[in-house]
């Protein structure tokens, strides 16, 4: 029980240093709304598993967090997020890289430790 509560209490933090950004999307005849979630963070590992790619973004550290401390610690201080995106984003992306995900108001995400969700967008911001 503590540990749902403590992934719980992980995931709204989270969530809250999250900012918001609105998006129209007018690839099609009736305009769709459609909010995103802006996550900031550094790439703090890669993993590929069966043709489906993932990037733990970790928010709140720093480049000598990243560079000075194990993933494990990291996770458990701050948490992070395994984020699926595709192998474009993948080879594009190296770990210790500052970045921006966004992901998509509402959708699913697996309260796993750390979470894991979809990214729409990833975004370079720091080599």
């Amino acid at each position: 029980m503590q540990k749902v509560l403590f992934v719980f209490l992980g995931m709204f933090l989270f969530l809250t240093a999250c900012s918001t950004q609105s998006s129209t999307d007018n690839s099609t005849d009736s305009a769709t709304h459609v909010e995103y979630l802006k996550v900031e963070g550094y790439v703090v590992e890669k993993r590929e598993r069966g043709g489906v790619y993932q990037l733990l973004v970790i928010g709140n550290i720093t480049k000598d967090d990243v560079e000075n401390k194990t993933k494990q610690e990291l996770i458990k201080e701050r948490n992070g997020t395994y984020f699926y995106v595709k192998k474009e984003i993948y080879s594009k992306v190296q770990e210790g890289q500052k970045v921006i995900v966004w992901m998509e108001k509402g959708q699913p995400v697996n309260l796993s430790t750390p979470a894991e969700t979809s990214a729409k967008k990833v975004e370079i911001i720091e080599e």
